[in-house]
């Protein structure tokens, strides 16, 4: 790998390394998805990403058959060097979701992925991708991703900024529990910036980033602390969400799914930290 590329994984490695929940899949959701493939078929696998704790998730199930789809064959070269498990038999395809992988028809029992339709527009891209997933999964195969939907109970940013900082005074903190917290308001920040058409407002997001950065800085002492606010709410960052990042409301879900052949099984709350109420492990099944 040329030295700008290696250069390149390990700045995101190192991005991704000071994130925490709920940005990141916790115990909770793998211990949802453990109960959701309870009695299934789980042989072969897709995942919409390369996020690496469901890639060693899956690796850790002896799956036989483990493929992963992501844009940036940078950002799976930095995700495999966080993984824990080797994913030297992982096949690793480089290509947009929205792009039919034609050799990949009624290949998979189930597919997979922390948070994938949030990087893409709702509604037509999601019908898009819904539609080439359909084509991937056999026959009574699942869907098995955990989303970020916008909340049921009205959400401000600034109170919420406000009883994340109390928390902050209040708290017994340790490295994770304070990447939790910061992770939690950048989410919080997401969340703020959605507009009407349930798309992400990036400048908002950004303004609401640096305002939660600032107050933030004033609060912690050790450059340790200062790194994780940056990586998360600073002006440098990787892994930003992409344009036509997106935060539907649940409600709005199910009817898209049902248009490509797909019943919704179920909703269920995961890593909801610091009551955000935003984050659900969505299954559904095709029919």
């Amino acid at each position: 790998m040329a030295s700008l590329g290696k250069n390149h994984v390990e700045k995101i490695a190192n991005e991704w390394s000071r994130y925490g929940l709920p940005i990141r899949p916790g115990v909770e959701t793998l211990n949802l998805i453990t109960r959701e493939i309870d009695g299934t078929e789980c042989n072969r696998i897709l995942i919409l990403g390369a996020t690496p704790e469901l890639v060693d998730f899956f690796l850790r199930k002896k799956a036989g058959r483990i493929t992963l789809i992501d844009w940036s064959e940078v950002t799976v070269k930095a995700m495999e060097s966080l993984g824990l498990e080797d994913w030297t038999g992982v096949e690793k395809i480089t290509a947009d979701w929205r792009t039919r992988q034609e050799h990949l028809g009624k290949s998979f029992d189930i597919i997979s992925g922390d948070c994938p339709f949030n990087m893409v527009s709702f509604a037509e891209d999601w019908e898009t991708v819904l539609r080439h997933l359909s084509a991937y999964l056999i026959p009574g195969g699942l869907i098995i991703v955990r989303n970020m939907f916008y909340p049921t109970i009205p959400f401000s940013f600034p109170v919420f900024l406000k009883d994340a900082l109390r928390h902050l005074r209040k708290m017994n903190r340790n490295k994770d529990s304070f990447k939790d917290l910061v992770s939690a308001i950048r989410l919080g920040a997401y969340i703020g910036s959605v507009d009407s058409r349930s798309l992400i407002l990036r400048e908002r997001e950004l303004q609401l980033e640096r305002e939660a950065c600032e107050k933030l800085k004033t609060m912690v002492n050790s450059q340790e602390d200062l790194e994780i606010i940056e990586s998360l709410l600073g002006a440098e960052k990787e892994g930003k969400p992409q344009r036509g990042a997106t935060l539907p409301r649940k409600e709005a879900v199910a009817e898209i799914f049902h248009a490509a052949g797909f019943t919704v099984k179920s909703f269920q709350p995961a890593e909801n930290q610091f009551r955000l109420g935003a984050s659900f492990l969505l299954t559904a099944v095709k029919a």
